[in-house]
């Protein structure tokens, strides 16, 4: 119906409704008497009056407002309330007058939702006239609320006899609310059902058990309070009071719940007034709830405030004041604070118990008829309330669109008009859909505000100092922290759940809380902080750089952060509580026209002000709309990759068999297609209404612009005179069918139509569902756009050209032109018209296929009699453009003349014709402008590029790009998508593009922040130069004109940053002129993860071979060569090598090289001739310009192939091949007399498990899968008894069939067996089975069959290792007697005890708690123990103690521990014995320093690994350092430089190594304990002692002692230290020189040696045996072997596991010490704690 009419019957229904109150007016006016039921029912008719003029007035306003109405309908509601409220004051009147001034129901108000009394509250009247009106408050259905409902309304209501029955019922009908009213509903108003009523309602409600739950549900719901205020306070103790006192009313005893109670509502109050709580108590006893309240009412008196008296929320729901518009303090509960007590939450929509937002039949609506609802209901839009116009709500609006509406009632609108870009026919199979266009919001300034940061020090869990940034927010109520910062310093989190609200009301959820502290940079000031964590507290801070210079900061400020001028990220923010403690005094304004100050704080000086301000203060900030980018990206990486071949889904597959079975040709030959609908086609739903709305807004538009009216009016009737739409106005169905939206799209650049309608099914009806969603796509037929312009450019002469109107040149079946409806009017005043699109609709998901396929069965209709039409409509139409040719001019003209009449048979029609021979246009008699046929020097743009027909190039028109005043990511990201390129001709352009591209996301910029300025010079430059391109011109025609020889020639190339491929054709002609031409090239961009180069050059190559493939097949050509070119020998090595030798990444790669080219045709270049290489580096237009080499090739290339430069590929080793592994699997044959036996090749299937189990499911697989191939019955699931048993028997057959062959074979034939073998005392037999058994003699045995004839079992097959090994596990690593006796309950394994031990020997676990340490034996001494020395020339040193001193003489408590220094001589094993205090570095320093001053130098010094020893280590070489620097030292330097003190450590935990010093340490250790006992010395006394105890030492003989009173006493270590100087030198050998010839002097020396010579024959041979270790050559410790460490105090399971990987063999080739990995390091052990592993080492390949 069309918009006047419809007004029109709106206006009469809203007369009649006016009439309808007049006349209850005048009825009221003109009746004196009239009963109360009359008026009852009169009253009843004017509220559904005033409900209908609602609705009408409200459909009024609206269509008023899309039709312009100039009436004033304020107007019109205001008298018609006025008429209302008249009735209704009549109605009253009237029912208080027969009513008695007793009790009656007021008229609801206009503000009302409902207007009724539903909404009101029941007033009663005394008797006594001084006592105020008693309202009745409505009930429910709360329990909380039944009480106090049932005594108001028995004691003015059901008691008072004065009040009928009937208006009883009815003020108990009206008192209820919600589900309750339901239970009386269905009763008629009448006295008997009154009671009836009453009793119902108390049958339902009275529940005291239900009730006292509610209450005390109610107390341990009670909100918790988070913030100290009086209010709070009050708020919750009443609320609690409430509570308590209704149970004690329900007689509940609540005096016995003090601690209870006590303790819940303590747990609700906020830490400052529980700690003032807990000071007036004492530890003896719990308070009670009494003092609870009088100490709350004591702190509500801190203070009064203003209680809001609005009653929001039930009693259970208290919200606490908070300030508004604040953001960042804990509360559980947002908004402003009021306490409600009786109010009730009813729904605005269906009167229900519960809130709109929930309500079901509310949200089962869509956005759109909640709205209308809503204005039905007058209610507020924004937050669909009653009690205020929307112009006055002050809730936040949608969240979606930050409109004043409420989210629920947010619906997109379309836009009206679409801006198409050039080339924008890229995609055949796009539609115009509005709704998926993404869109962002952008703000952008002119200048820049500097906030307040700060470089703070933040402690962690273990109070360690991290550096981070703060932002100092003086308007924040609490701290907060990022979740990144506060994961780092890993604090204790403490759960919340609360929403913090900031600008606009945007709210966010925090999930924890934390407790550090923070410290200032610059001085001692820190101070504890509670911070809240959120997910990212803001932006990077400033949005961009500031020009620090331009600021002037004095250089003598110390900043809180230095580095303020620099976008970062804030890792908190500390808010209002702790900003105004950090303020000092101290401002500086750093220049009078600047608004930049600093502030002092005590974090430093921040810097806070706006920077950059513009000089016009009339220029504000502005929001642009910003359109998402990915459209742009995809389309961009889209025409860099190469085509491949595309598989149809069931989809398009269904889509191309329904166009086969539903088209049809009319009369005329024109095409009739069935829009091929999908599942979703029911599911379409009205459309109308949206499409009227959209018609509005269109004029509107249009009404702005007369031309684009005028345009769009003469698009449409030109449509509509051409047949294409025809107008259905009087047969219309408005709930049928799909009306599509329409709007226009101006194209400037048109040759033809400037403006034009484009059609949009994909907006949505009101099921969600659009046209486009209920159509299937269809597949693409047409040929990829890089292929239709490769063969434009093989073609001689050329022909392009358009199909006019090619969509509507094909008709759509009358029964679907029902869903391509439109309205329009070319006139406001006009009537809106209905009309059916006839044809394919251009903006209908199948349009693109449709058109397509098409012309495709055009070509195969009527292909025989127009060959060269039909092949040229199946292979050079891109959508409705024509890019043909031929190789002359007669067969283009020909190509043309069969083109305009097939396409003709099918109603097509070609214009815009053009070629590059002026010949064919001369011939074409149409009458069309002469910009059709473009035979000027202006190029035309074909499918994004532009090709000049008169010269016949291809060019490049790059407009510059516009001027941003903000250079960001998505600028530069939305100009280089601009760059079209799809045969990649521009290729080292578009890799410089793709590399600028792949900085920015390294970068890890966000989309609108500032570049780095490295990185924005590249890009200003690349930019700047762009407009150069437009110098850049190549030849259209790639190929000579009667070639006869036409090669393929590829390139591909590599670089750290891109790879890139390019393809060239060379041609020949018979006269033997040659051209080499590019075609097409391709790049890519490394990845971000680092590769190497070879590895880019393979994917490179890989990139060439789909390229040169594709093309090789879509020119369609035969080639005399086809050759591919790299400059990596690497890379031609693997491509000439087996994919199986490499490495999994090379391998997949070699392998589609392989299978895509054949291996012969690649060959080597020289980097400097790979024209790849400018695509793999990139250029800038400039250098592109001068290059040459790109579009042609190398130069050798165009000569003959004699000359061509190969090189030849040279033998070497190949990177990332696979290691080679060889298993060799052997097995003896036996040499029987007189039988042959052919070698057998031995089966290690089962030697692979290493559990029975595992095998037996093996080969129960095995046996499925072989019955599932031969059966119908294909069997899965798991496995059932009966087929692991026989896989098990299977197991058994094989086994035994290997070791008993000739045995079975025997068995089988009834031969007896060899008495000498091992089985004749078995008496083994056959089984049913053929499994061999053991006989035995306990037949007659009541046992079971497996038991008494065991399996027989082989001795040393694998399969019998698991078996025991299987029963050793299931009996807990039972011993050797235990585990074979449960093997032979089935099996009975020959020398069964034998292999059971040695596969117990095998178990690790066994072996790991039950280790075996290897022996050795004793080894060699030492060098430096058998060779004539000065003694203490080479010592031993250790420690023995600790031993306990007294501090002095006299008797004390203070005991001091104190240590021996055990030095032993290798030599003489004389010992020295020093006393040291502690184990420290320095002591020990002090004890060598005493023992070499009185002993003399040593050469070496021998110890174990105790970290003091190291330590004196380390000094010594520091020393010896010190002194080798120094150039000027003396002579005694020099000696100690050149004698220095060598330490050597014996292995870790390896006493046994040091034995000399432990004898002596163990002898000294003798004589103390035996003497001094538990005696303590002081310090002088227990050295004088251990000084006796070395004589009693070096006074020990040497050698045994004799019998014999001739010979000489034993020799003793104290012979060669008693009158021996300590700087000793050597002497000249005085054995054999006469006494008398001898001084007096050399006498004592002749002594000397004599006691050497005895050292050398007494002392010396006694060393020769050995007292231990006799066995043992260290050969079980091998590299790779696993062993477990051996640890004194943990027990062997405890044992650290580890892997040999070094041994350290001795002089004598025995291994005694080895170095051992595990996970915590490396470690080097003594092979006697080193356990090896029943496991064999890897073998090492």
């Amino acid at each position: 119906m069309a918009a006047p009419a419809q007004l029109r019957s709106l206006i009469k229904t809203r007369a009649i409704i006016k009439g309808n109150v007049t006349r209850l007016i005048g009825y009221f006016s003109e009746s004196a008497e009239v009963d109360i039921d009359d008026i009852e029912t009169r009253k009843a008719k004017l509220e559904e009056s005033y409900q209908a003029f609602l609705k009408t007035q409200l459909e009024i306003e609206i269509l008023g407002e899309e039709i312009q109405l100039d009436s004033d309908q304020e107007l019109e509601r205001s008298r018609f309330e006025e008429h209302y409220f008249k009735c209704a004051k009549v109605i009253n009147q009237r029912l208080r007058a027969l009513s008695g001034n007793q009790t009656t129901s007021e008229p609801g108000t206009p503000s009302s939702h409902s207007g009724s009394t539903r909404n009101s509250n029941i007033t009663i009247n005394h008797g006594n006239t001084l006592l105020p009106k008693i309202e009745i408050r409505p009930f429910d259905g709360n329990p909380i609320d039944w009480y106090s409902f049932h005594d108001t309304f028995q004691s003015l209501v059901h008691n008072d006899v004065n009040i009928p029955a009937v208006q009883k019922f009815y003020l108990l009908k009206n008192s209820l609310r919600g589900s309750v009213a339901t239970i009386i509903e269905p009763l008629t108003a009448s006295e008997e059902n009154y009671k009836v009523a009453w009793d119902l309602l108390k049958q339902r409600c009275d529940r005291p058990r239900q009730i006292i739950q509610t209450h005390i549900r109610a107390i341990l719901e009670l909100p918790e309070i988070t913030r100290e205020s009086p209010l709070n306070i009050r708020a919750l103790k009443e609320a609690a009071l409430m509570h308590v006192n209704a149970l004690k009313a329900l007689k509940e005893p609540v005096e016995m719940w003090n601690s209870i109670l006590t303790y819940i509502i303590v747990r609700k109050l906020d830490k400052n007034t529980r700690r003032a709580w807990e000071r007036t108590l004492e530890n003896t006893q719990m308070p009670k709830f009494t003092e609870l309240v009088e100490f709350l009412s004591k702190q509500e008196r801190g203070e009064d405030s203003e209680i809001c008296t609005n009653t929001i929320g039930n009693q259970n729901q208290i919200k606490f004041d908070k300030p508004a518009n604040k953001v960042g303090k804990s509360s559980s509960h947002r908004g402003q604070s009021f306490i409600g007590t009786q109010s009730r939450n009813e729904c605005n929509f269906c009167s229900s118990t519960h809130s709109i937002y929930t309500c079901e039949k509310f949200l089962k609506l869509n956005p759109r008829e909640r709205s209308n609802a809503a204005k039905n209901k007058r209610l507020c839009v924004n937050c669909l309330r009653t009690n205020h116009p929307t112009n006055k709500c002050y809730a936040p609006g949608c969240k979606l669109c930050h409109r004043k509406h409420n989210t629920l009632l947010h619906f997109t609108e379309s836009h009206t008009q679409t801006r198409v870009e050039e080339g924008s026919k890229g995609d055949s199979n796009s539609s115009i859909s509005i709704d998926q266009v993404k869109q962002g919001y952008a703000v952008t300034y002119d200048s820049e505000v500097l906030l307040g940061t700060a470089r703070v020090k933040i402690l962690d869990i273990h109070n360690k100092e991290h550096e981070c940034r703060v932002l100092l927010d003086g308007c924040s109520q609490g701290h907060f922290i990022s979740h990144k910062l506060a994961q780092k310093l890993q604090l204790y989190k403490e759960k919340i759940e609360l929403p913090f609200a900031g600008l606009g009301q945007l709210t966010t959820r925090a999930e924890y809380r934390v407790r550090t502290i923070i410290k200032s940079k610059n001085n001692n000031f820190q101070s504890e902080a509670e911070f809240v964590a959120l997910p990212k507290i803001t932006g990077m801070l400033p949005s961009r750089r500031v020009n620090r210079k331009e600021l002037l900061i004095p250089n003598n400020i110390k900043l809180a952060d230095p580095e303020f001028d620099k976008p970062a990220e804030i890792d908190a923010l500390i808010g209002t509580t702790l900003f105004y403690k950090l303020l000092n005094t101290g401002q500086i304004r750093l220049s009078a026209s600047s608004d930049v100050i600093l502030q002092k704080t005590l974090l430093g000086w921040i810097v806070v002000g706006e920077v950059c301000k513009p000089q016009n203060s009339s220029r504000g900030k502005s929001c642009h709309l910003i359109t998402s980018l990915e459209n742009q990206l995809t389309r961009f990486w889209e025409i860099e990759e190469v085509p491949h071949k595309k598989h149809r889904s069931i989809e398009e597959i269904k889509c191309e068999t329904f166009y086969v079975e539903t088209t049809t040709r009319d009369s005329q030959g024109r095409y009739i297609v069935r829009l091929p609908f999908n599942e979703k086609k029911n599911n379409i739903g009205e459309s109308y209404s949206r499409a009227l709305q959209r018609l509005y807004s269109l004029e509107r538009k249009l009404a702005k612009d007369v031309t684009l009216r005028q345009q769009y009016s003469d698009f449409l009737r030109e449509y509509r005179e051409l047949g294409h739409m025809r107008d259905i106005t009087q047969h219309e169905v408005k709930h049928e069918g799909y009306y599509i939206l329409h709007h226009s799209v101006v194209k400037e650049d048109n040759l033809s139509t400037k403006v034009r309608v484009v059609f949009d099914a994909s907006a949505k009806s009101s099921t969600g569902v659009s046209l486009n969603d209920a159509l299937m796509v269809g597949p693409t037929i047409q040929s990829e756009l890089i292929f239709i312009i490769m063969r434009f450019r093989l073609h001689n002469v050329v022909l392009t050209a358009d199909l006019q109107k090619m969509y509507r040149q094909i008709e759509v079946e009358n029964s679907d032109a029902k869903y391509q409806r439109i309205l329009w009017r070319e006139g406001e005043n006009e009537t809106i018209r209905t009309f059916e699109l006839n044809t394919v609709t251009q903006g209908t998901a199948s349009a693109p296929f449709l058109a397509s396929r098409t012309l495709h069965q055009l070509a195969h209709d009527e292909g025989n009699e127009f060959p060269l039409a039909a092949s040229s409509l199946k292979n050079d139409f891109y959508v409705d453009d024509l890019l043909s040719g031929a190789k002359t001019i007669q067969e283009a003209s020909e190509l043309k003349q069969q083109l305009i009449q097939l396409l003709k048979l099918g109603g097509f029609e070609l214009h815009k014709w053009a070629s590059n021979k002026s010949e064919l246009l001369d011939e074409l008699k149409i009458d069309d402008n002469s910009n059709s046929l473009c035979l000027n020097a202006q190029a035309r743009k074909l499918l994004g590029i532009h090709w000049d027909s008169a010269e016949d190039f291809i060019t490049y028109s790059i407009n510059p790009f516009t001027k941003d005043r903000h250079t960001t990511k998505r600028t530069i990201l939305s100009q280089i998508a601009q760059l079209y390129d799809p045969l990649g001709l521009l290729g080292p352009v578009i890799t410089l593009a793709k590399l600028i591209m792949q900085e920015l996301w390294k970068a890890k910029l966000s989309w609108d922040e500032s570049l780095p300025q490295e990185l924005h010079t590249k890009w200003i430059n690349f930019k700047g130069e762009l407009p150069l391109l437009n110098q850049f011109k190549v030849t259209r025609q790639v190929i000579l004109a009667n070639a006869h020889d036409i090669q393929l020639h590829g390139f591909c190339d590599a670089s750290e940053l891109a790879y890139g491929a390019c393809v060239y054709l060379r041609s020949t002609d018979n006269y033997n002129n040659c051209s080499v031409q590019l075609i097409c090239a391709k790049s890519r961009v490394a990845p971000v993860k680092t590769m190497t180069v070879p590895r880019l050059e393979l994917c490179a190559a890989q990139l060439l071979a789909k390229l040169i493939n594709t093309v090789s097949e879509s020119l369609n050509i035969k080639y005399s060569k086809i050759k591919m070119w790299s400059d990596s020998t690497i890379v031609l090595h693997w491509i000439n090598a087996s994919p199986h030798c490499l490495k999994t990444f090379v391998a997949n790669r070699v392998v589609d090289i392989q299978s895509r080219t054949n291996v012969d045709n690649w060959s080597h270049i020289s980097t400097e001739e790979n024209p790849a290489d400018y695509i793999s580096r990139g250029q800038t237009p400039s250098e592109f310009l001068q290059n040459k080499h790109w579009l042609y090739g190398p130069r050798w290339l165009v000569q003959n192939e004699r000359n061509w430069k190969f090189k030849q590929l040279t033998k070497m080793a190949i990177p990332e091949q696979r290691i080679k592994t060889a298993l060799l699997v052997t097995e003896r044959s036996v040499a029987v007399p007189g039988i042959s036996v052919k070698p057998k090749i031995r089966d290690d299937t089962f030697e692979r498990f290493s559990s029975i189990d595992r095998l037996i499911r093996f080969v129960a697989f095995c046996h499925r899968a072989v019955a599932n191939r031969k059966g119908n019955i294909k069997i899965s699931g798991k496995y059932t008894v009966e087929e692991l048993r026989n896989a098990r028997l299977q197991i058994i057959r094989v086994i035994q069939q290997i070791h008993f062959s000739r045995e079975i074979q025997n068995l089988k034939e009834g031969i007896p067996l060899n008495s000498k073998g091992k089985l004749i005392c078995l008496n083994p037999f056959l089984d049913s089975d053929g499994v061999i058994r053991v006989g035995g003699r306990l037949t007659n045995a009541q046992i079971a069959y497996s038991r008494k004839y065991p399996i027989l079992l082989p001795h040393n097959d694998h399969v019998t290792k698991l078996l025991i090994h299987n029963e050793h596990i299931k009996h807990w690593h039972a011993g050797v007697q235990a585990t074979l006796n449960a093997v032979r309950y089935n099996y009975w394994p020959i020398d069964g005890k034998n292999i059971t031990r040695h596969v117990i020997y095998k178990c690790v676990r066994c072996s790991k708690l039950n280790p075996k340490l290897p022996n050795y034996t004793m080894g060699n001494l030492p060098k430096n123990r058998v060779i004539q020395s000065r003694p203490f020339d080479n010592v031993g040193l250790d420690y023995c103690g600790p031993f306990l001193l007294k501090e002095k003489k006299f008797r004390n408590k203070i005991k001091i521990k104190s240590y021996v220094a055990v030095f032993v001589c290798f030599t003489t094993r004389a010992v020295h014995l020093e006393l040291v205090t502690d184990l420290t570095t320095e002591t020990c320093l002090e004890a060598i320093k005493r023992f070499c001053a009185r002993r003399g130098k040593p050469t070496n010094i021998y110890s174990d690994n105790a970290t003091n020893f190291i330590g004196a280590k380390n000094e010594i070489l520091k020393v010896r350092a010190f002194f080798s620097s120094n150039e000027n030292n003396t002579k005694l330097s020099n000696y100690f430089q050149t004698e220095g003190i060598n330490w050597h450590f014996i292995p870790p935990r390896s006493p046994h190594f040091g034995g000399l010093w432990e004898a002596a340490v163990r002898s000294f250790k003798h004589h103390l304990y035996r003497t001094v006992g538990e005696a303590m010395f002081t310090y002088e006394q227990f050295n004088t002692c251990i000084v006796e105890i070395e004589s009693i030492l070096n006074s020990r003989p040497l050698t045994p002692l004799s019998s014999d009173p001739n010979d000489l006493i034993a020799l003793t270590p104290a012979h060669f230290l008693i009158g021996d100087s300590l700087p000793s030198f050597p002497e000249l050998d005085l054995q054999d020189v006469p006494i008398n010839r001898l001084s007096i002097w050399q006498r004592v020396q002749q002594v000397k040696q004599h006691f050497w010579k005895r050292w050398h024959k007494e002392y010396l041979n006694e060393l020769r045996t050995r007292s231990k270790w006799h066995q043992g050559d260290g050969t079980q410790v091998k590299i790779g072997q696993l062993v477990t460490i051996k640890e004194d105090n943990l027990p062997p399971m405890q044992w650290s596991m580890g892997r040999i990987v070094a041994v350290h063999p001795g002089e004598d080739n025995i291994v005694r010490v080895a170095t051992v990995k595990t996970q915590t390091g490396i470690y080097k052990r003594c092979v006697k704690k080193l356990a090896p592993l029943p496991i064999d080492p890897p073998i090492d390949t």
